[in-house]
């Protein structure tokens, strides 16, 4: 039998969790991970819906049982007061009373981890600026490393230099100017 896990602790904090490592699979997943949570939010706010309707149509049931027959309940009419004194009273208007402040409770929390997502999105925004901006500015007139830069310019000057080797249907390389007359 499949044992059901509570809201509580699927609505973990490793969900939210911006990897700086990670950065770029955190990126792909967010809307995923907002479209998850969104669907499951819709659903609690149904459910809720669903279960305050039954609720309504539990006291209508209540109040005609009562109009119709107001000896068996002690009463010498319905009215709304007794009616709703007795809905009180009634075990199954209870337990849905119950179910119903349950999932309100459940709604809160998908709302308040929806908005925690849509925080996430802003975090995640700001840390790949963050990152930009620190790529970019490093410096590159490191004395200590000017062996360095010159391996890497070759490095990169090889690697235009082989795709001309490929055919790629797209020029690689700027045509060399024509010598002028």
């Amino acid at each position: 039998m499949v044992e059901s896990v509570k809201l509580e602790d699927r609505l973990t904090e490793d969900l939210l969790v911006v990897s700086l490592d990670h950065l770029e699979e955190n990126c792909a997943g967010q809307s995923q991970l907002m479209r998850q949570w969104g669907f499951e939010k819709a659903k609690a706010i149904r459910k809720v819906k669903d279960l305050k309707r039954l609720l309504k149509l539990r006291n209508a049931e209540i109040g005609r049982e009562v109009r119709n027959n107001p000896g068996e309940f002690g009463l010498d009419r319905g009215t709304d007061k007794a009616i709703e004194e007795i809905s009180l009273l009634d075990a199954d208007y209870q337990n849905l009373q119950d179910q119903v402040i349950q999932a309100e409770y459940e709604e809160d929390l998908l709302s308040a981890f929806v908005e925690s997502i849509r925080d996430r999105k802003d975090q995640l925004r700001n840390e790949v600026l963050l990152f930009g901006q620190m790529y970019f500015s490093k410096p590159n007139t490191s004395l200590s490393e000017p062996a360095n830069r010159v391996v890497q310019a070759e490095t990169a000057r090889r690697a235009a230099n082989s795709l001309e080797d490929y055919d790629l249907g797209v020029p690689t390389r700027r045509p060399k100017p024509k010598p002028k007359k």
